[in-house]
């Protein structure tokens, strides 16, 4: 019974430790310069999920590093599937609505949006590309997605509301982070 005990105490301290990890960090490049996000005007950035000891995520949470001159603008943020190194369909659940706001700093000044997105239990599997593009929802809407300080990111443009997209390019990217949580698949144990 002891050592039965044991096993279980085991088995729960592993699955509620999981490892919270970032999938994608592009910290922005200060330089005031973005891509432009419109009604006309889409980004799409690559980023692996292959971090070694994991098999799996659960999408947790992103940051999007924007710079904005109006007051406000909505923004889709979206994952998608990758489909032969070009973004592909939206994942089941992995599209959200969000409204951006200014905070009066200066016009080239770099904001940052974090939102959650544990409870949409968004399944990122392991050694698979995904690609988080923006779009804004209306003609009035536009930001700059700022760009990242590296110059050796993967993304595509489009001018149609992410209907079709350019092809993969790289260079700068937009600026972000995704996190998300390891999935742990517990070895079989036998109880015998």
């Amino acid at each position: 019974m002891k050592r039965l005990l044991s096993i279980l105490t085991l088995f729960i301290s592993i699955v509620f430790t999981q490892e919270r990890t970032y999938l994608y960090y592009a910290s922005p490049s200060g330089s005031g310069d973005g891509w432009e996000i419109s009604s006309e005007n889409s980004l799409s950035q690559k980023f692996p999920v292959s971090i070694p000891l994991y098999d799996d995520y659960f999408l947790e949470r992103i940051h999007i590093y924007y710079i904005i001159e109006e007051e406000e603008a909505n923004v889709v943020v979206n994952i998608r599937e990758d489909n032969n190194n070009s973004p592909g369909d939206v994942l089941d659940g992995a599209e959200w609505n969000i409204t951006l706001t200014g905070h009066g700093g200066s016009p080239s000044s770099v904001e940052e949006y974090i939102f959650y997105t544990t409870s949409d239990c968004i399944l990122l599997e392991k050694d698979n590309y995904y690609w988080m593009s923006l779009k804004t929802t209306d003609e009035t809407s536009q930001i700059q997605w700022a760009h990242t300080s590296g110059s050796y990111y993967e993304y595509a443009l489009s001018h149609d509301s992410g209907s079709t997209w350019s092809p993969t390019e790289v260079g700068y990217g937009g600026a972000g982070k995704i996190s998300g949580e390891a999935v742990y698949y517990p070895p079989e144990i036998n109880f015998s």
